[in-house]
């Protein structure tokens, strides 16, 4: 679906950046269901301690979102990208 996006985005000429970060969304969603597969499978130690790192992914994709939404709304409002 991210594909499709950044495809239709291309034909929209939207810019370079804003593309990448339509496809980076999708991207970290995928990381961020692989980071709990050892929690999920009760591994121990430090492979278990890479799930962790699934709270500071959902606030990076929360970032990139909202980083996402401003670009959105300045190309909307015909200012160009910030």
């Amino acid at each position: 679906m991210a594909v499709e996006r950044v495809g239709v985005g291309r034909l929209g000429r939207v810019p370079g950046r804003t593309l990448w970060l339509t496809a980076a969304v999708a991207g970290l969603v995928v990381v961020q269901s692989l980071l709990l597969a050892p929690y999920r499978s009760n591994a121990t130690g430090l492979v278990r301690t890479v799930s962790s790192l699934h709270v500071l992914n959902a606030l990076f994709i929360f970032w990139v979102v909202l980083r996402l939404v401003k670009r959105a709304s300045h190309l909307r409002q015909g200012r160009g990208p910030s």
